[in-house]
């Protein structure tokens, strides 16, 4: 509801109430008296002029007839009307929707105990919908959990047909080590190309004294002391930018500024994977909703 219908709601909740008597219960929600004092009292100017509000002779606040009828159509037009419309469709698709107007159905009878005889006497669904939402929604989590098993079958045929795959690290000590370790064991990594951005081009060329119209070929021994240097070297970047990216023949890796990209084959791949990487990885979608390469 906008401001102005809590204040015509109060009026009604407290009758012959005093303009200051008013401010006084906005006070908290604004901070300060003078700020609620002005709200309120442009409230009470336009309620007055709608003739939603009488003032009586000494200055008391009282709703009227046309006022209860603009509440009753507001908190009925809004909120209500809206969980109506999805609870009594059974719109298991607005689930959450449904749950956040539910919400904030409880928060307001919280702060206006008027609001839920409102609600009541104004609602169009039955608490027997809320129970077909269950059911829609125990369905739905059965679909899912059976499609989640489906997916894992065909993930797991995808891996034993040696499928593309990625990983991703963070761009550390650790990860470069590890990437090195792999790389200088494998008899069929001759050459690592480095192809870069033209701003990291630039830096590389001014900090190696390189060619910066050439391509980078680094000798596998030359692999790891570059990334530390890399890593240790403070380039004007920002974290989004791609560093460059390297072609072993048998590893893609992207290098960006917090983060290495490896792409192969599954199997390749494998050697890279820590036991938790997996569940490491999960998490890490969950929580910062990472965006996919």
């Amino acid at each position: 509801m906008a401001f102005r219908d809590f204040v015509l709601l109060v009026v009604k909740q407290n009758p012959e109430i005093s303009s200051e008597a008013l401010v006084l219960k906005f006070k908290d929600k604004y901070g300060s008296y003078e700020s609620a004092r002005a709200a309120v009292y442009r409230a009470i100017k336009d309620l007055t002029s709608l003739s939603c509000v009488h003032k009586t002779k000494d200055g008391k606040l009282r709703i009227t007839a046309k006022g209860e009828e603009l509440l009753t159509t507001q908190m009925k037009n809004k909120l209500i009307l809206r969980l109506s419309e999805m609870i009594s469709k059974h719109d298991v698709e607005n689930a959450d929707r449904i749950l956040s107007q539910l919400h904030t159905l409880v928060e307001r009878t919280k702060e206006n105990p008027e609001f839920i005889s409102i609600a009541r006497s104004s609602s169009g669904f039955y608490i027997t919908d809320l129970l077909f939402l269950e059911v829609l929604l125990d369905k739905k989590i059965m679909l899912m959990e059976k499609l989640k098993k489906s997916l894992d079958k065909y993930k797991n045929f995808l891996k034993e047909h040696n499928f593309p795959d990625y990983l991703l690290f963070p761009f550390s000590e650790k990860t470069i080590k590890k990437l090195d370790a792999n790389i200088k064991k494998d008899q069929e990594i001759k050459k690592i190309v480095f192809t870069t951005s033209e701003n990291f081009r630039k830096a590389l060329a001014k900090k190696y004294n390189l060619d910066p119209r050439k391509e980078l070929v680094i000798g596998k021994k030359l692999f790891k002391r570059f990334l530390l240097e890399v890593l240790e070297t403070d380039f004007p970047l920002s974290p989004t930018d791609v560093l460059g990216v390297f072609d072993t023949g048998k590893f893609k890796i992207i290098l960006k500024s917090f983060e290495i990209e490896v792409y192969g084959n599954y199997k390749d791949l494998f050697s890279l994977k820590t036991k938790d990487y997996d569940r490491k990885f999960i998490e890490k979608i969950k929580k910062e909703k990472i965006s996919f390469p």
